[in-house]
């Protein structure tokens, strides 16, 4: 779910929290658990999709691949830590 609120915080300019999908669970639009935004009826996500332009969905992918890339890279980061720092078995 975190990289889902980076990637909307970016695209929207402000910060997205768990909140903001208060509205749509009160209407039954989706479910939230702690690692997952959920559709209920599969034609409102793919109203939603098609209400989008081309452009917008470009940037929703590109910013959400942005947030993965970034968590790809700080994994690297910490592994190749844990490397220098374990010993070696002979």
């Amino acid at each position: 779910m975190q990289e889902v609120f980076a990637a909307a915080s970016v695209l929207g300019g402000s910060a997205v929290e768990l909140a903001a999908f208060d509205e749509a669970v009160r209407a039954s639009l989706v479910s939230v658990d702690d690692r997952h935004v959920h559709f209920r009826h599969p034609p409102v996500r793919s109203g939603l999709v098609q209400l989008a332009t081309p452009s917008q969905r470009r940037a929703a992918h590109e910013a959400l691949a942005g947030t993965l890339q970034d968590r790809e890279r700080a994994l690297g980061r910490a592994e190749k830590g844990s490397e220098l720092e374990r010993p070696r078995v002979p």
